[in-house]
């Protein structure tokens, strides 16, 4: 089962894009045609300025927002696959539980994965990891977030009732977070 996390980012960043280029275009148009004079005219040009160059960030950072990134659970256990990034992989013996933990910010709802590990070995083997220890309040594991992805849950539930039966514990909802995971 495998989870193309960039897929949703993508569409996200260029959406706004979108929308902001039509905001700047449109702002600008109406500023030239009123002659860019007034104070109506001059802040229409300053914010279609704005608005267009901010659609533009996108193209500045191409590589970071097109680069591909999967969250992978199989038969081996749960991987991340970022080739430009920090890639990381546990086995399936590595962990003693995991759970999907989706916690509502707003009207969001984020979604995480906890992992939580055999023993202390598997921590020491894994120091790539450690910037997920124990974030966002868990304890003795591993939270890995995945971030407004609401559809993901399904798919996540699937993956690890298949492929992690005696560890797997569910969708257990969190309480609600303020701030973006």
């Amino acid at each position: 089962m495998v989870i193309n996390v960039s897929a949703n980012t993508k569409l996200k960043v260029f959406g706004t894009s979108a929308v902001c280029l039509a905001f700047g275009v449109t702002a600008l148009i109406e500023a030239s045609r009123r002659g860019f004079s007034g104070g109506g005219g001059l802040l229409l040009g300053v914010v279609g300025a704005v608005f267009t160059l901010l659609s533009l960030f996108p193209l500045r950072s191409w590589k970071a927002v097109t680069r591909t990134c999967r969250l992978i659970v199989d038969s081996a256990g749960v991987h991340w696959d970022d080739p430009e990034g920090q890639p990381w992989s546990l086995r399936w013996d590595e962990l003693s539980r995991v759970a999907v933990t989706p916690a509502r910010n707003g009207a969001m709802v984020l979604v995480r994965v906890d992992l939580f590990p055999a023993d202390q070995r598997v921590v020491a083997r894994h120091p790539e990891l450690m910037h997920l220890w124990e974030l966002e309040g868990v304890e003795r594991g591993y939270r890995f977030p995945l971030g407004p992805f609401r559809r993901a849950i399904p798919r996540l539930d699937r993956g690890l009732q298949d492929f992690g039966p005696g560890i797997y514990r569910g969708v257990r909802k969190t309480q609600t977070t303020r701030g973006l995971t």
